[in-house]
Order: structure tokens, then C-alpha cells, then sequence
């Protein structure tokens, strides 16, 4: 994840490993306090306005290639709204979930 400023100077920027592999994001939101919350792969993380990382949520099987989260929204509160695909049961769904607040 990388923070560029309006000119686009790099403010900061982190890598994280998610379990086996690093994490690749695929879409971003950020909210009204200027958190940003990336999600991709089979996880999503937040980080703080300055780049300090919040949290990372990951799959219970983040290593299976059908559990891939596509999209993620933020509401006006700040709540994390995602939709993906999962393998549940052997079967591949179509999962939206809303995770716990942090």
C-alpha cells in the first residue's frame, strides 16, 4: 500500500504478508477520518491517515484460491462491507459479509 500526496510524493508506504503470500489489493476505499481499507486475495486490512496498520482480516482458508474477496465499501460510519467469492462445502458461492468492527 503506498499514500501519495497531491503532488505525488510517497507520504509512506508498507508491504504485508498475508499467511503464504503478499497481499495484492484490488480495490480501496478510505474513510471520513482518512483510514484506508484495501481489500484483495482472500483478505482486507486498514490503515491509519499517518500508515500506521490498524488490522488485517483474513479467509479462515486464506491459502485456496476460490476464496477471493472483489469488492469493498465503507458507509458513512466507517463500516467495512465486503463481497467475493468463497469455496463453501466444495461448492464455489457468492459471499458478501460485513466483519465485526474494530
Amino acid at each position: 500500500m503506498v499514500k501519495l500526496d497531491r503532488n505525488g510524493n510517497k507520504v509512506w508506504r508498507d508491504t504485508k504478508e498475508v499467511s503464504t503470500y503478499t497481499f495484492n489489493a484490488v480495490d480501496l476505499d478510505v474513510d471520513a477520518a482518512g483510514n484506508a481499507h484495501a481489500s484483495g486475495d482472500s483478505a482486507v486490512m486498514a490503515y491509519a491517515p499517518d500508515g500506521t496498520h490498524h488490522w488485517i482480516l483474513e479467509s479462515e482458508d486464506p491459502d485456496s484460491w476460490a476464496d477471493s474477496i472483489g469488492d469493498l465499501a465503507l458507509d458513512a460510519a466507517g463500516t467495512v462491507s465486503l463481497a467475493g467469492t468463497a469455496e463453501v462445502e466444495g461448492s464455489l458461492d457468492f459471499a458478501v459479509s460485513r466483519p465485526a468492527p474494530r
